[in-house]
């Protein structure tokens, strides 16, 4: 995926084949303008708080 431009973040889980993080974010920070994000989660793993914060910016 990468080979396309596509990095993969994973939150609490390593079920995707990459280190996940704990802090996501922080990953935001790495966020540059125009970066699309497609968030693929549930609110058992609380990442509502990362799309809302991701929709503030």
């Amino acid at each position: 995926m990468r080979a396309r431009g596509i990095e993969l973040i994973a939150v609490g889980t390593d079920w995707y084949g990459v280190t996940a993080t704990q802090d996501p974010l922080a990953a935001l920070a790495a966020l540059g303008p125009g970066t699309a994000v497609l968030v693929k989660a549930s609110r058992v793993a609380g990442l509502e708080r990362l799309a809302a914060q991701l929709v503030a910016r």
